[in-house]
């Protein structure tokens, strides 16, 4: 945190997102119970997605906690308009959804030649941002072998 300039604007923390990831317990505790409700319907979602598509794991796991648990979080609009968000790590839907922003880029860096995911389902989100870029040529070759038709936005 030291090495960010002053002239960028860091935003607080904000203790609902910070529990997103934290074990179900501690979220009711600290009082999220929209957020506990989120994750444990998403684990039956995604049991059920286990059981109907044959496969022992999914990252189709994280399209549905972002679908699940965004409605749950706090709006970032009241923060203002920004040039551009960047969505790094999953839960596009706050970018898309919470963010007031000119521009929106999605950062890649998931290997989709071995990820399940439930195409249609993901294509909508992934087709909201202005661009998306990846860690490298080979892994915009495999998303783009999963979403051809994002080509243009990579």
């Amino acid at each position: 945190m030291n090495f960010i300039p002053k002239e960028v604007n860091v935003l607080p923390e904000i203790s609902a997102y910070t529990n997103v990831e934290n074990p179900i317990k501690n979220v009711i505790k600290r009082g999220y119970l929209g957020i506990a409700y989120a994750r444990l319907k998403t684990r039956w979602q995604y049991k059920r997605y286990l059981k109907r598509t044959g496969l022992e794991k999914s990252d189709e796991v994280y399209r549905m906690l972002a679908d699940n648990v965004t409605p749950f979080l706090p709006s970032l609009q009241h923060y203002g308009v920004y040039d551009l968000a960047i969505n790094y790590l999953g839960m596009h839907n706050v970018v898309l959804d919470k963010v007031n922003a000119k521009k929106r880029i999605a950062w890649i860096h998931s290997d989709y030649s071995t990820n399940h995911v439930d195409r249609e389902k993901s294509l909508m989100p992934w087709n909201a941002f202005d661009k998306i870029v990846s860690i490298s040529h080979g892994v915009t070759k495999a998303f783009l072998g999963t979403f051809p038709s994002l080509e243009k936005n990579c």
